[in-house]
């Protein structure tokens, strides 16, 4: 939360401020998502079943001709992607709600939870959680999540400078127990 705050809520409440400096007036990533080119949705499926991570701004596709030298699915994992090229940033806000920033005003339509879930797990660099339960309630996701999981630890080395191996983790909001 202090990520966006910092770099989205902070400047998007700059933006008209007269007594703040000019450079403090514009910010890149409030640009771009002002633009009319941004379509916003909110997103709740009618079971739930989102998972949330560690980063919370997660981008997915690109725009434009991507570099040759990155294969495609790469583009899910937020890889070479900036303000200026995404396709999407969806923000997965608990289980039942996420917010879904698309140059594409069909994406929030076309988009399954298990689409949000694997931009959540490709983007996150520490953990993923969900809520107690959610296993249950949701078998064909978590059937999904250990592949998910596998495929970020793996490939994420390749492009996260400093990575530690063996992240992200999967977190549940299980009390601790104690022996």
């Amino acid at each position: 939360m202090g990520f966006i705050s910092m770099h989205v809520i902070d400047p998007w409440l700059l933006r008209n401020d007269e007594n703040a400096y000019y450079k403090d007036q514009w910010n890149h990533l409030v640009s771009t998502l002002l633009s009319s080119s941004m379509h916003w949705s909110c997103y709740r499926p009618r079971r739930g079943g989102l998972l949330v991570g560690d980063n919370s701004v997660c981008f997915s596709g690109v725009v434009g001709t991507p570099p040759e030298d990155i294969p495609l699915a790469f583009f899910d994992h937020g890889v070479e992607i900036g303000f200026g090229n995404f396709r999407r940033l969806t923000l997965p806000l608990g289980s039942s709600l996420a917010v879904i920033i698309s140059r594409d005003p069909q994406d929030a339509s076309r988009l399954r939870v298990a689409d949000i879930n694997r931009y959540t797990v490709f983007n996150s660099r520490e953990f993923v959680a969900h809520p107690p339960g959610w296993t249950k309630a949701h078998p064909e996701l978590a059937c999904e999540l250990p592949q998910l999981l596998k495929r970020q630890r793996m490939l994420a080395p390749a492009f996260l400078q400093g990575y530690a191996p063996g992240g992200p983790q999967l977190a549940s909001s299980h009390p601790p127990t104690h022996s």
